[in-house]
């Protein structure tokens, strides 16, 4: 294989196009063998000093036509990240994510990854109308090496440290809607998911749960477009009403009756006392049958979500899930329920079959959870119809049972 590679690239060397594809192939070989775990015999030969700074070299590269050369390159830098959590790869003095963190300039706000990013993102969500779009592939393996990278800690404190936050929720700000732009949010919110695990001061201080809550409505009003049913159990609350008044109403009548048959034997009356009563209770048990039943038949659409962005919906709402519990936000929380999350929330859990079971109880489970840290704020939830929304719909509902539903049904109705 080894002397293959040598006369194809001999063969290859003389032709620039052909040469160009050379060193995308070997970079592309490079991340599979590294993902692979196949580098423990060759690894210092392939894995040569100076690697990752010829890598950077590849990026800084201004030229259109090497946009897959760099994506390739992006790539590499994303699988040599976790070279130093892997047992079978011999250590090496030096962190490797700290040469990336340095060779990239992410810990700096003026470094090479940073600035790249911020064009990027500006290129994407403010397009020009004579500009260039940012390439597809390259900004798709960029959001790749930044989820990488602030899943660690010192990956995340560098993209803190370079003020990373405020581009991202830039993203989260977006408003579109096509496949691609799903896409890159849901990137965008799962490493803002991870650098808040490092600090919250910089979330807070861009607003950034309205921005999420904010995105999450704008996501939920296009579902609602393709499928509009949702619970409104405050309709059937008259049904109650409606019996007490029709229960009158017959007392009344069993009232005229019995004055007009007066004359009757008291002692036949007396022999049968329950007659009256077992009769207004088979009327009363045929009037509400008669009563019209509520009809959830219009969530049965046979539509679902889009993948891409039930992905999104559940990125967010984990992320809401987990910033509910934070001590960091318990001021902004009291007020979170307020504005239009409670109604997002309701489509969501009234629409399980479009959604899904895994949204279904996510959703569910933010309500749960918001309750554990607001008890006090449980009335208002009640008076906007959430929690009746949710008490419906797990009861109605046909979603798989297991051990998360049966966890949250005793949750909430412990509440």
């Amino acid at each position: 294989m080894a002397l293959l590679t040598h006369i194809r690239l001999a063969h290859s060397f003389s032709d620039y196009r052909r040469r160009l594809q050379c060193v995308q192939a070997r970079l592309q070989a490079l991340s599979v063998l590294v993902y692979s775990n196949a580098l423990q015999e060759n690894a210092h030969s392939l894995l040569h000093a100076g690697l990752l700074e010829e890598l950077v070299e590849l990026l800084e590269l201004p030229h259109t036509h090497l946009v897959e050369i760099r994506a390739a390159a992006l790539r590499t830098l994303t699988s040599i990240i976790h070279l130093d959590r892997n047992p079978h790869f011999p250590k090496k003095p030096g962190s490797r994510l700290n040469m990336i963190i340095d060779v990239t300039g992410a810990s700096s706000y003026h470094g090479f990854l940073p600035v790249l990013v911020r064009t990027c993102i500006t290129t994407l969500t403010s397009p020009q109308p004579d500009g260039q779009p940012f390439p597809l592939p390259l900004a798709t393996a960029l959001f790749s090496f930044l989820y990488h990278l602030a899943s660690y800690e010192a990956g995340g404190e560098a993209l803190v440290s370079c003020g990373m936050m405020e581009s991202l929720l830039k993203v989260i700000n977006w408003p579109g809607s096509e496949l691609e732009h799903i896409t890159f949010v849901t990137r965008a919110v799962r490493v803002i998911d991870l650098i808040t695990n490092i600090d919250m001061q910089g979330f807070q201080t861009h607003s950034g749960l309205a921005s999420f809550i904010n995105r999450l409505d704008m996501e939920v009003n296009v579902c609602r477009k393709e499928q509009p049913f949702e619970i409104e159990p405050l309709l059937y609350q008259d049904a109650p009403q409606t019996s007490r008044e029709r229960s009158t109403e017959r007392e009344e009548a069993s009232s005229i009756s019995h004055r007009e048959h007066e004359t009757f034997d008291e002692r036949e009356e007396s022999s049968n006392p329950m007659e009256i009563s077992e009769d207004e209770n088979t009327v009363a048990k045929a009037d509400e049958k008669t009563e019209q039943q509520p009809d959830y038949s219009a969530a049965k659409t046979g539509k679902t979500c889009l993948p891409q962005r039930a992905a999104l919906l559940k990125s967010m709402l984990n992320f809401l899930k987990k910033a509910i519990q934070d001590p960091a936000f318990s001021d902004s929380i009291r007020h979170v329920m307020e504005g239009t999350l409670p109604s997002s929330l309701k489509h969501i859990i009234s629409n399980s079959e479009y959604y899904g079971p895994s949204l279904f109880l996510l959703a569910t489970d933010v309500v749960t959870v918001y309750v554990f840290q607001e008890p006090s704020l449980l009335s208002s939830l009640q008076d906007n119809g959430l929690t009746d929304v949710v008490l419906h719909a797990l009861l109605i509902k046909e979603v798989s049972v297991n051990n998360l539903f049966c966890k949250i049904l005793i949750i909430i109705f412990n509440n």
